[in-house]
């Protein structure tokens, strides 16, 4: 499942975030395809904002056995809900990537399935290479470890069952979070991680769109 539904606001410019061009070609479908080369991946479901649909048409994504649209909410939260309703219910393992990041791996999809397979849940995270402090207002107030911080990222990847159970609790809860293994972790469920590498970035503001455009052209040729 691919959350593609961000107004895009801090990017700017006319064109809806999923759409805009790195190297000559739309971030999303730089994701769709990273995710179509994986060998465990049998389908996607791309949630985009409502009215957005249409442009997906014009996504090209041969080999794949199924590939649908699910309309998104006004939250990560609700879109995710809505792509899970879109899943088929025979399936095993959820992957939901971040339809903003365009260069993840194979390595990292599957090892994050894999993990997910044995364990339940697992996620790709980074480690933070700054020293990490916690703050309340203007001042600090603790030095953590960082050898104990991982940073969260996508692919982040779950027993289809497992998900949906935590969802279903949430939304009874009335509790939503900003990624999908926040709804598991308080569903009781051990997360396990993968690392990813340095270049599984996530476009968001115009800053970011360099980078993007070097990596495109350097790094994942």
């Amino acid at each position: 499942m691919v959350p593609a539904a961000g107004a895009g606001t801090r990017l700017g410019g006319a064109v809806p975030k999923p759409f805009r061009e790195i190297g000559g070609k739309p971030i999303v479908l730089r994701t769709l395809e990273a995710l179509a080369a994986a060998p465990s991946i049998e389908g996607i479901v791309l949630v985009l904002a409502p009215g957005a649909e249409g442009s997906a048409a014009e996504l090209s994504l041969p080999g794949l056995p199924w590939f649908r649209t699910a309309p998104g909410g006004a939250r990560r939260f609700d879109s995710v809900a809505s792509g899970l309703r879109a899943v088929p219910d025979e399936t095993t393992i959820v992957v939901v990537h971040d339809g903003a990041r365009p260069f993840v791996t194979v390595r990292e999809i599957e090892e994050t399935i894999a993990l997910a397979r044995s364990e339940g849940a697992a996620i790709a995270v980074t480690s933070p290479v700054e020293t990490v402090k916690r703050v309340d207002g203007d001042f600090v107030t603790a030095t953590l470890d960082r050898e104990r911080i991982r940073l969260a990222q996508t692919p982040q990847a779950f027993r289809a069952r497992l998900l949906r159970e935590a969802y279903d609790r949430a939304l009874a809860e009335g509790w939503a979070a900003t990624d999908e293994s926040a709804i598991v972790e308080r569903a009781g469920i051990r997360v396990a991680v993968v690392p990813a590498d340095r270049w599984n970035v996530k476009i968001t503001a115009a800053e970011d769109l360099p980078l993007a455009e070097w990596i495109a052209k350097e790094v994942r040729r």
